[in-house]
């Protein structure tokens, strides 16, 4: 009965239930026998997690009631807003956040076999007329979010883990941890380095896939996104966490993107001699990693944001994003190198070298942020984007870069 770990669906649906149609009890019982899920009989005790969804899901904890009257907790995630033209859902469609779902669907047993740590899905499925997906997957709340694992106040301070090493049953550290999760990250990229397939059967969800095969359309509205949010960050008005204050160095990168960004100069990235390319996962960073002490291995959530790129925009955003600038500097050598020791390890990897890979590092690092710190300034809080746009202005001024070497392509 119930949970396997692929997802039972794979057509999208009509219309989706909202995150408050979900909490009745039969509605969540019958979405789910609808897809395979035999034995549910009802959902109850639901408890509000959205404070750890990000902006664009509410998710859920419930209960499920099976026929054998057993109990067995799930998560459930779904698009936020119960009007299909509140701002959180017409960003989902805007952005096809509904991918994660895709990705569950398509890439969940491929990826699990090849040692990516994925929590076991219920049900994955999407509406892209609405831009709505519905997500029910297995409780992660027995494992320990590697975001934790940093102060996350005062980042000068030690942070007392004798809590979370109880809960992990292990001794856990920002550099243990970070090692974990680059190595999985690695096991990922490995899996689907290079392959076409994702080009050839995917393009119409993955981000990035139809651009390479030359659909200047869909890049061309993925640029009028971005130029929106860059002009929006830009021009952010102060708000109730503060004003935006971002360096120079910053504002000149998004004003040099937007000026000079076209799909030919885009492509003439992924062109350039020895270039490289896999299935990224988007947004990885330290939030959508968990240690699983049953498993004892690191579980990867949140593909809203997975398509084609290169491998290490994937790894500089996990130590740009939550490492502080020093701390960062002072790892990121160790941690790229294990990144790329794992990478070498699968054996699926031929011919990238440590030197193309530490090169990567740098310009996919200063690249990949161009996108996220715009997106930042058009959902995000002032803080948050103040927060971002320092980390990633410090890694900019720490390898020198100025406006003109920022690539004039949208970052994948």
């Amino acid at each position: 009965m119930g949970c396997t770990n692929s997802t039972n669906a794979s057509k999208p649906q009509e219309s989706l239930p909202t995150y408050l149609e979900l909490q009745n009890e039969g509605v969540m019982a019958a979405i789910l026998t609808k897809h395979g899920n035999k034995g549910v009989v009802g959902a109850c005790e639901f408890e509000n997690l959205s404070f750890k969804g990000g902006a664009s899901g509410e998710l859920w904890k419930c209960s499920l009631n099976m026929e054998d009257g057993s109990k067995t907790s799930v998560v459930f995630k779904c698009t936020k807003g119960t009007d299909d033209k509140d701002v959180t859902v017409q960003m989902s469609k805007n952005f096809k956040l509904y991918r994660e779902s895709l990705y569950y669907t398509n890439f969940h047993a491929r990826a699990s076999k090849a040692g990516v740590g994925l929590p076991k899905i219920w049900l994955s499925t999407y509406d892209p007329e609405t831009g709505r997906q519905l997500i029910v997957m297995e409780d992660l709340c027995h494992t320990v979010t590697v975001d934790d694992i940093f102060p996350q106040d005062d980042p000068t301070k030690q942070k007392d883990m004798s809590e979370l090493n109880a809960k992990a049953g292990i001794e856990l550290s920002i550099l243990s941890c970070s090692k974990m999760c680059l190595a999985m990250l690695a096991d990922m990229h490995a899996e689907f380095w290079m392959d076409k397939s994702l080009i050839k059967d995917h393009s119409h969800w993955l981000r990035g896939a139809n651009w390479r095969k030359g659909d200047k359309a869909d890049f061309g509205e993925w640029l009028k996104l971005q130029s929106g949010m860059n002009q929006g960050t830009l021009n952010k008005a102060d708000d109730a966490t503060g004003k935006l204050e971002l360096s120079d160095l910053v504002r000149d990168c998004i004003k040099h993107s937007e000026e000079h960004t076209t799909y030919e100069s885009t492509k003439a990235i992924w062109d350039q001699p020895g270039a490289v390319w896999t299935l990224t996962h988007g947004d990885f960073h330290s939030k959508q990693l968990m240690y699983d002490p049953t498993q004892k291995k690191i579980i990867m959530v949140d593909y809203e944001l997975c398509g084609i790129g290169n491998p290490m925009a994937d790894v500089a955003t996990y130590l740009i994003m939550r490492f502080e600038p020093e701390q960062r500097k002072e790892m990121e050598g160790e941690l790229v190198k294990c990144y790329y020791d794992a990478l070498m390890k699968t054996g699926k990897v031929t011919g990238y070298t440590w030197e193309k890979c530490w090169e990567d590092y740098l310009f996919f690092g200063a690249n990949k942020f161009m996108f996220y710190v715009p997106l930042m300034g058009a959902y995000a809080p002032c803080v948050t984007v103040n927060y971002i746009g320092g980390h990633w202005g410090a890694f900019l001024a720490d390898q020198n870069f100025d406006a003109t070497k920022i690539a004039s392509c949208l970052s994948q």
